[in-house]
């Protein structure tokens, strides 16, 4: 892509200025990039040999089987390999590195692939690194990438050596059918070790143990100097040591942080240790939802966040759950007046068994006590508002509970079905079935009667 602006065109010529990557980066990118293998290698004169993947080094071997038992140790370069058969081995591997750097006074982030070869030619493996692409960081926390040109798509990415710096964007999820990832996103790379800084982001808190931290958990450290840089917030973070929570809000793009400030001050001045993060904030939306005191230390510092956390979720899913019902029950007084002027006929239902008997139900409140009674779905689901539907209670002689409620349609009389609690078939169900199918007639007789 094009610079759109002096500031662009100014970094764009500091990538083509930049050195060469230092010795030290290539030797520890060469050994640390690329897992140490040997490939067992059976020829077809039966002979065998083993084949160290990180100097080339080969030799005679006794067999697969004692030597996939146990790690080669090659002679040459002391690498401890494990034993990988040579069928489908690709001869180039590469991989990422990037490293953090100072370069005219301003942050980079420079990252470089990495390769290694080894041909069936005789000789030793073969190493390279070149450098693909930079992140320049201001102090206003903005970003410039430069880039090399590439061309990728869902199966490879292949990037074009020798070709002009441009301006790369930040590209994750592009391309329409298919979802790619963020081609500039360095969370997934080897970062080496050694890292250098602006004063600015020195004085702030960056240092490479912090670095490293970030590298560890998969954080994208170029969102972190970004955002150290934006927010105060997140300098404050570093500096007192909440640096799970500074690793979170880097990944969740600093999501929730003025919400969660003054709870962390409170954690802060508490001397709490926040090791779980993503627990904690989900902890405290519980907390601001269930309208408790996000200021009290006896809510946001727990000692055993996780049973607290449990506690809370639930006390959340129970007021849902009667927010919710509220909600179905405001919507049914508005349905209710419809349901009485279609039900109204079957008012006066009322058979009766030895054990059971069963009557309508007469209102959308009812249904709403059957469905919380039985534990099932008959007001939830709007069973009232089904227009060739008849809803029966079957109930108990010696008490007058719910014990099922059945559903009766009205086009072919038929029981569709008749449920007791959590859905279950009660002891009575047999009972229920025969007396409702023996006055069945009794229900054809009044539906008869008002057409």
């Amino acid at each position: 892509m094009k610079p759109r602006s002096g500031v662009e065109r100014m970094f764009m010529g500091y990538a083509e200025e930049l050195p060469p990557p230092r010795a030290s980066v290539a030797k520890w990118a060469y050994r640390h990039c690329f897992k140490p293998v040997a490939y067992y290698w059976q020829h077809r004169g039966h002979s065998q040999e083993i084949w160290c993947q990180c100097c080339g080094h080969r030799e005679p071997c006794d067999g697969w089987l004692a030597m996939s038992l146990t790690k080669y140790v090659c002679p040459e370069c002391g690498a401890r390999c494990n034993v990988v058969d040579r069928k489908g081995a690709v001869p180039t591997h590469s991989s990422y590195v990037s490293t953090v750097e100072v370069f005219k006074g301003v942050q980079v982030i420079r990252t470089f692939e990495v390769t290694r070869s080894n041909y069936n030619d005789g000789g030793k493996t073969r190493y390279g690194i070149s450098e693909i692409y930079q992140i320049w960081l201001l102090e206003n926390g903005r970003e410039i990438i430069t880039t090399i040109g590439y061309d990728r798509s869902f199966n490879y990415l292949y990037w074009h050596y020798g070709v002009p710096y441009s301006i790369g964007r930040h590209n994750g999820g592009c391309s329409g059918y298919y979802e790619y990832e963020d081609t500039y996103d360095i969370g997934f790379n080897y970062i080496y070790p050694r890292s250098r800084f602006t004063p600015f982001f020195r004085q702030r808190g960056m240092t490479e143990r912090l670095v490293r931290y970030l590298s560890e958990h998969e954080a994208s450290i170029a969102n972190a100097f970004r955002y150290m840089a934006k927010t105060p917030k997140m300098e404050t973070l570093v500096k007192t040591g909440f640096w799970p929570m500074f690793r979170h809000m880097v990944k969740k793009e600093m999501y929730g942080l003025e919400k969660f400030w003054k709870p962390l001050n409170i954690c802060h001045r508490n001397g709490y240790v926040i090791a779980n993060p993503d627990l904690w904030c989900d902890y405290i939306d519980n907390l601001i939802e269930l309208g408790l005191d996000i200021h009290n230390p006896k809510y946001v510092c727990p000692d055993d966040l996780t049973g607290q956390h449990s506690i809370m979720s639930a006390r959340v899913t129970r007021k849902r759950q009667q927010e919710k019902l509220r909600e179905q029950i405001e919507q049914a007084r508005k349905d209710e007046k419809s349901f009485r002027e279609n039900r109204c006929k079957f008012f006066g239902l009322f058979f009766q068994g030895k054990d059971i008997s069963v009557v309508a139900l007469k209102s959308v409140e009812e249904f709403a006590k059957e469905g919380r009674f039985l534990h099932h779905c008959v007001f939830a689901n709007r069973y009232y508002d089904r227009k060739d539907s008849l809803i029966l209670s079957a109930r108990s002689n010696k008490d007058h509970t719910p014990v099922e409620t059945i559903e009766i349609d009205l086009k072919s009389f038929r029981i569709l079905q008749s449920r007791g609690n959590f859905n279950q078939d009660s002891p009575f169900h047999e009972e229920i079935l025969s007396l409702v199918n023996d006055n069945m007639g009794e229900i054809r007789k009044i539906c008869s009667n008002t057409k």
